[in-house]
């Protein structure tokens, strides 16, 4: 069992998440695939990308130029508190899915 756990985290570590990275860049080059409301996101941090937190983007702010730049993002505590973070749209990778709440 425990090999398979390894081996599900390599692939999520070395395909999934690098693949989020490599369509977040292309993001940037075509404005209308932004960061909505109500996506769930990896929030980037100094940890090993397989520990990075999950959140929901709760708020978009924008910049001068209209294109968003940070957003406010709902994630969980290790106590299962909800927290409020504010994240620039750089450090935000968008899954596959979106939230109904």
């Amino acid at each position: 069992m425990q090999v398979i756990i390894e081996i599900f985290w390599n692939r999520w570590n070395h395909e999934y998440l690098t693949e989020l990275r490599e369509h977040q860049n292309c993001r940037h080059r075509i404005p209308r695939l932004q960061v909505e409301d109500g996506d769930v996101v990896l929030i980037h941090d100094e940890n090993p990308r397989a520990k990075w937190k999950m959140g929901i983007v709760n708020e978009k702010y924008t910049g001068k130029d209209g294109f968003i730049r940070g957003c406010k993002v709902k994630t969980l505590t290790k106590n299962g508190k909800s927290i409020y973070l504010n994240r620039p749209v750089n450090k935000l990778y968008p899954l596959e899915i979106q939230s109904k709440t």
